[in-house]
């Protein structure tokens, strides 16, 4: 997903694929994952260009993610259409607390007929609540709330409490749900180099070495591109 990244820092030479100062560019160290399942990630429109952004790391790494811009008058047609498609089993990742009235829920590994469709609301906590407010094509969709065990080690932004996970924890958390564990936890290495790689380029450091590092290149070595 290359973007053109607007607003404070515009003017930082970045690389278009992992939009880090190029400098600090991690692509050396994506790695290729398989999945059986698709994510599909709408995105709030003050989200879509920052690069702390997560949610591209799903898209630098697995085989079949979609990003849609939300826009409240005028649903994606290409989304709408997907959650028609038969194809698939799509699943609203989301909070139940905060859908209280979602009487459908869904479960991990369930089986049925279709590939199995992560819809992951990507945003602030606050616009992720708005999203799903004020999208009525994602009310009836069955939901799937995570429970996560260890808090969020993402600290590029403040929140509300270390148990709400930033989009690309929501990932890892939904490939181990599904038994893909490989790849969740080299999703995972991933993003803890993306973030130790943003908070460095901040600071105007170099990145140091992290064990994460070599168990990418590791990886890609084992299954190159």
């Amino acid at each position: 997903m290359g973007l053109n990244y607007e607003g404070r820092g515009a003017g930082v030479k970045r690389c278009t694929e992992c939009q880090l100062p190029v400098g600090a560019c991690i692509c050396g160290y994506r790695p290729r994952l398989p999945s059986g399942c698709s994510f599909w990630i709408l995105t709030h429109r003050k989200e879509f260009f920052k690069p702390s952004n997560s949610a591209r790391l799903i898209g630098a790494c697995l085989p079949d993610v979609r990003f849609f811009r939300w826009q409240r008058t005028e649903p994606d047609a290409e989304l709408l259409a997907l959650l028609e498609d038969a194809r698939y089993r799509p699943v609203l990742v989301f909070p139940r607390e905060m859908a209280p009235l979602n009487p459908r829920s869904a479960a991990f590994s369930e089986k049925g007929a279709g590939r199995r469709a992560f819809l992951l609301l990507d945003g602030t906590w606050q616009q992720a609540l708005k999203i799903y407010r004020k999208s009525p094509y994602l009310h009836g969709l069955p939901l799937l709330s995570l429970e996560p065990e260890s808090p969020s080690s993402y600290g590029l932004r403040r929140s509300r409490s270390d148990r709400q996970l930033c989009t690309a924890e929501v990932a890892v958390e939904l490939l181990r749900g599904e038994g893909e564990l490989e790849s969740a936890t080299q999703l995972q290495n991933y993003f803890r180099v993306f973030c130790h790689a943003y908070l460095e380029a901040r600071n105007h450091r170099e990145p140091g070495c992290l064990p994460e590092m070599d168990a990418l290149l590791a990886y890609r070595a084992e299954r190159p591109d």
